[in-house]
């Protein structure tokens, strides 16, 4: 009968986390010595984007504006699109900011938010109208005040960077909470931010993360990553490795600079890395089940020559979870843990051997590395040198010996080799031929889900529950 192999993910038990603290970072690096100048990560890296530099989007995909009627009977949103129109040289329209300026302040005079914060822009930046920064506020507010979220937003980062006023960050507080109470996440970013320095408000770490949560909810990444570093240096929350790995993933996945993560992994032991692998390849703890996140933390780890990284490692190349399948690769990850002693990389070197898989197929070499795994008392390759011995592969054919490999790696709870070991005893292969002591090993194997367990019991017309 067909035997039965195993293999498997290398489990590592035993949790240890060690915490490095970074230098605190200098108000220096978060703005100007005065206060914040940019929106900004607590690491002290700016935004990307800078508002007065960057039209706010829009929805830019809505039917395009007809032509039928005069201004005057247009709607707000008819001349609003006309200005989209011009702005952006689109539905046969040539770009022109001048005119896009003109309709966007015919639809704000029909009460249009966008069209309010719009002229604002243009108003800020000297865009298709002369640089006026008075009227450009003036605009912004009665966006504001129709309930235009962006606006509050801008707002708050013209009193904070002192666009045309002067600085005031109680002012740049004030604006940045309508904005982050309209659910706007870069108001909500500012505003944490703006509570854990203590700029324009009374410091308050607690209120900063209520903030930084809401906005990282969204997606915001410079919120994550505020998030991140946090919960690694303990500040205004209990130090947590697992949370700050966390948030600082979620940045890079949001669209992060992965320079903030990579300097959090370099303060983390191996072990810790492969903890945090372990979290994104079973989704436990609050994350997102992710084998490319996994393999990300694993590879982390077996570059630091941690041997249960490595044999993950090689795992996922093996099987294409996250990665593309190569066999090659995975042997590669295999072989650096197997050199470092490890039964589960001897194992799987011996087992690619026995199979031909990234190599020719040497059953030599197979029962070479199988056997130092077994000796180890790794079960699956005391299976696997159970079936060599049973049928003659790369060693003198012998079922006393195959038998005895299937017991040790039986006893140990593997269930291909319960299985085994019981086809032996009802074949009478290598043991007196009993088919009692063949059913007692099958229903052991089969209360573990072994299917081959299952049809032999069924065939005997025995009930394994």
């Amino acid at each position: 009968m067909k035997k039965i192999l195993k293999t498997r993910l290398a489990t590592f038990v035993g949790l240890m986390i060690a915490m490095v603290a970074f230098a605190i970072p200098a108000e220096a690096q978060i703005g100007k010595v005065t206060g914040p100048s940019k929106k900004t990560q607590l690491n002290g890296t700016p935004r990307q984007t800078t508002r007065s530099q960057t039209k706010p989007l829009t929805n830019r995909n809505r039917r395009p504006a007809t032509a039928n009627n005069a201004d005057a009977n247009r709607s707000a949103e008819e001349l609003y699109e006309i200005g989209e129109d011009y702005y952006f040289g689109r539905n046969g329209k040539s770009e022109d900011r001048a005119k896009a300026f003109q309709y966007y302040k015919k639809a704000a005079d029909k009460g249009s938010a966008t069209g309010m914060r719009d002229c604002g822009f243009c108003l800020l930046n000297g865009i298709g109208v002369k640089e006026n920064t008075t009227e450009a506020i003036r605009w912004y507010k009665k966006a504001a005040d129709k309930g235009d979220d962006v606006a509050c937003d801008l707002l708050g980062d013209i009193y904070r960077n002192g666009t045309g006023v002067d600085e005031d960050y109680s002012e740049a507080a004030r604006w940045y909470r309508k904005g982050a109470d309209r659910g706007n996440s870069s108001s909500q970013t500012s505003l944490g931010l703006f509570y854990f320095f203590g700029y324009g408000v009374t410091q308050d770490y607690s209120t900063a993360r209520y903030w930084f949560e809401k906005a990282a909810a969204q997606g915001e990444y410079v919120a994550n990553n505020n998030l991140g570093y946090m919960y690694h240096k303990g500040e205004g929350v209990e130090a947590d490795i697992h949370k700050a790995a966390y948030y600082y993933q979620q940045g890079v996945d949001y669209g992060s600079d992965p320079e903030d993560l990579n300097e959090f992994r370099e303060t983390l032991d191996a072990s810790d890395i492969y903890d945090i692998g372990d979290l994104f390849y079973y989704g436990n703890e609050g994350f997102e089940q992710s084998y490319e996140n996994a393999v990300d933390w694993y590879k982390v780890a077996a570059e630091k020559d941690y041997r249960p990284a490595q044999c993950d490692l090689g795992l996922m190349y093996r099987l294409g979870r996250g990665v593309e399948q190569d066999y090659d690769t995975a042997l590669t990850w295999y072989r650096k843990a197997a050199n470092q002693g490890s039964a589960v990389g001897q194992y799987n070197v011996g087992f690619f051997y026995y199979k031909g898989w990234g190599v020719d197929q040497n059953y030599s070499q197979a029962l070479y590395w199988t056997r130092k795994a077994a000796d180890q008392d790794y079960d699956a390759a005391q299976n696997l040198l159970g079936l060599m011995y049973e049928f003659g592969n790369g060693v003198t054919q012998s079922y006393t010996e195959a038998v005895s490999w299937y017991r040790k790696a039986a006893d140990q709870g593997l269930a291909s080799a319960q299985y085994n070991i019981g086809d032996c005893y009802e074949q009478g292969n290598g043991v007196k031929k009993d088919l009692q002591t063949a059913i007692y090993w099958y229903k052991k194997a089969a209360s573990q889900d072994n299917d081959a367990a299952k049809d032999a019991l069924v065939r005997l017309n025995v009930s394994w529950e």
